[in-house]
């Protein structure tokens, strides 16, 4: 790829990595929550494969996705870029009905990721690697077959791209499908599904290291959990929708750990980078307490993720990291790791540093949601607006009004305290920063309605 061209300097000082290119895997799940594990404080739910991860790695506490939505966070996530860089803000198309209860239009959104931008599955290949994904894809589809925007086409030499369409019931097969269609036993779970097809591509070693991308349907809606999940979940003293969902995040954990398992059984667990992550906070359903909101939001129930990274000989067991980080740095951090070259453009930066304890100093963190959220009792969930975390504070801006509020989250984590009357100077230059951000990008911009 010529647009793979620029080198890594300026992404900090690094030690010395381990010689052989490690392989690299990454567990993506889907609207689980900052708090949905264990291993982060959770004790209502039972997750032992993702918890022995963390306690072999780094658990990353202020961890953020790049949207508070899957699409645009996947494609972050493949391309190393933005929201503003790739065009992706929303789910589909972003609402434009109900005129007389908002003052902007939002603008379009592309459905499909831009060819021109590179993903990290074809930088990887550049350099030798043998690349798969099974999973959710989420990134352009046409119809039932392999088309020019499923990721065969974007760098994958091996994928199946799940599909599950709406409805009441899409975990277990034939409630949902595959592109290509492929044989899969009746009552099969997606995301079992997802973790065979996994051990497979293992167990089709050529000798090259590998980059195996697992984007998980687990743990979106609808509430659908193994029998077995939801009755060891009612036995701990769970009911209801809790016990439901604590079941499906222990079956997400046990297809996490059957490809951990698998990784070990071939001896590729020292010579392998795990990364678990998660596309987007957990849904307003969930209990994102002491977090303000949920998946849709980009305040931190929306974007604040779990993550963890295990890289044997560089992470140390059991480490945490409270420094903040942005899942568009997994690109850069990645691609040098397997010596492939970045584009400068890119929005994240290598933080290998963190992996190995050191400090980097704090940039800002940026969120573009120009779209209204869901409409009811005859007014929009959420209107335009904007956010950046720089250091403890965190600044969101509300398009429809032009004005900010200011949050320090090292005292606030909940968002609750407005604290711009007391500190003016540091909030307008925050604004007038993100201001300068979105101006980069005025297409993405809402507009007054016309």
């Amino acid at each position: 790829m010529t647009v793979l061209a620029a080198s890594l300097s300026g992404c900090g000082a690094a030690p010395s990595l381990q010689p052989a290119r490690p392989n690299i895997l990454i567990l993506y799940a889907d609207d689980l929550g900052w708090n949905d594990l264990a291993c982060y404080a959770n004790d209502q739910h039972a997750t032992p494969a993702i918890d022995g991860l963390a306690a072999g790695g780094a658990k990353f506490t202020e961890a953020y996705a790049a949207a508070a939505v899957c699409a645009p966070s996947r494609a972050s996530l493949m391309t190393g870029r933005d929201v503003l860089a790739h065009g992706i803000y929303c789910i589909n198309d972003p609402e434009t009905s109900h005129p007389e209860s908002r003052r902007l239009d939002p603008p379009a959104n592309r459905r499909r990721l831009p060819k021109e931008l590179p993903t990290l599955a074809e930088a990887l290949r550049s350099v030798g690697y043998r690349t798969g994904c099974y999973g959710k894809w989420h990134l352009g589809q046409d119809g039932t077959e392999i088309s020019e925007w499923h990721p065969l086409s974007r760098g994958f030499e091996e994928a199946v791209q799940t599909r599950s369409p709406s409805g009441k019931r899409r975990y277990f097969y034939p409630n949902f499908s595959t592109i290509p269609a492929v044989p899969i036993e009746e009552g099969t779970h997606m995301s079992d599904f997802v973790s065979a097809q996994a051990t497979a591509f293992l167990d089709r070693d050529d000798g090259r290291p590998f980059f195996l991308y697992l984007p998980y349907f687990s743990v979106h809606g609808p509430r659908e959990a193994k029998p077995a999940s939801l009755q060891a979940a009612k036995a701990r003293g769970l009911k209801g929708r809790a016990a439901v969902y604590a079941a499906m995040c222990a079956d997400l954990d046990e297809a996490v750990g059957v490809v951990l398992d698998g990784l070990e059984e071939r001896g590729l667990t020292e010579n392998t980078i795990v990364i678990f992550a998660s596309d987007n906070g957990g849904t307003i359903a969930s209990d994102n307490a002491p977090l303000r909101a949920g998946k849709s939001w980009i305040y931190e129930g929306g974007v604040r993720t779990p993550m963890i990274v295990r890289w044997p000989s560089v992470t140390s067991p059991g480490m945490t990291c409270a420094q903040p980080v942005s899942q568009l740095d997994l690109f850069p951090t990645l691609c040098r790791a397997a010596g492939a070259e970045t584009d400068e453009s890119l929005d994240g930066r290598d933080i290998t540093p963190l992996l190995i304890g050191e400090e980097m100093p704090a940039r800002a963190i940026r969120f573009h949601a120009p779209d209204y959220g869901s409409f009811r009792r005859g007014a929009f969930g959420r209107r335009p607006i904007s956010a950046v975390r720089l250091g403890e504070l965190k600044l969101v801006y509300d398009h429809e009004t032009q004005s900010s509020t200011l949050f320090d989250l090292k005292a606030d984590i909940a968002e609750s305290r407005d604290v711009s009357p007391r500190r003016r100077k540091r909030a307008a230059a925050m604004e007038a920063a993100l201001l300068d951000w979105l101006n980069e990008a005025p297409a993405m911009l809402p507009r007054p309605r016309r």
